[in-house]
């Protein structure tokens, strides 16, 4: 799998074909064998605070936010500590969530999961990173709420599998079984059936 400078990539798979452990397998969450090049540089085998130092930035599933510390206190726990500024302030994730602006001085594990995922996505982009690698970015949700993440995610540029998708990978048992653009798999029948349809 491969993944150009400002491309979205989209990796789909039924629950158990290896998406998520795919994700922490790129970001040393767990061991791996093979190869892992990032800017041309062998990354698999690094731990975790080294690759995100490198500029890979992780969504979990499991949304991981401080729960007793305020949305504002997981923010800036997020920012790169560099003597450069990064990209995006807290300005910014106010201004992209409202609704975070409003819960900032409210503790995260008392939020929602819907603001809980748009927190994490936040704390994030706060570490300045040039690759967000996103697991089940809408993984027990009410439909609203999906509605709503799925809209700060195109705000942001970032996936909700094929709708905003330029390639997408589609995973099965541990390997890629397809690599094409949202309309080839559209068209693909045979894929869809076989390993994303239940």
């Amino acid at each position: 799998m491969t993944a150009g400078q400002g491309e979205i990539v989209a990796l789909l798979g039924r629950n158990g074909s290896g998406r998520s452990t795919t994700a922490k397998a790129i970001m040393g969450l767990v061991d791996a064998q093979g190869s892992l090049l990032w800017k041309n540089q062998q990354i698999m085998g690094q731990k975790t605070y080294e690759i995100a130092q490198l500029g890979l930035g992780y969504v979990p599933e499991s949304r991981d936010v401080f729960p007793k510390l305020t949305v504002e206190q997981n923010l800036i726990l997020g920012q790169k500590h560099s003597r450069q500024a990064g990209r995006w302030s807290l300005d910014d994730m106010y201004t992209l969530f409202p609704r975070l602006k409003e819960r900032q001085h409210t503790e995260a594990g008392v939020m929602s999961g819907g603001e809980q995922q748009m927190l994490t996505l936040c704390r994030t982009l706060m570490g300045d990173p040039d690759l967000i690698i996103i697991d089940e970015p809408t993984e027990g949700l009410a439909p609203k709420i999906v509605e709503l993440v799925g809209h700060y995610l195109k705000q942001l540029k970032l996936t909700i599998a094929m709708e905003v998708s330029d390639r997408c990978y589609v995973m099965g048992h541990g390997s890629v079984v397809f690599e094409g653009t949202p309309a080839e798999l559209r068209q693909n029948n045979y894929i869809r059936k076989e390993w994303l349809e239940v």
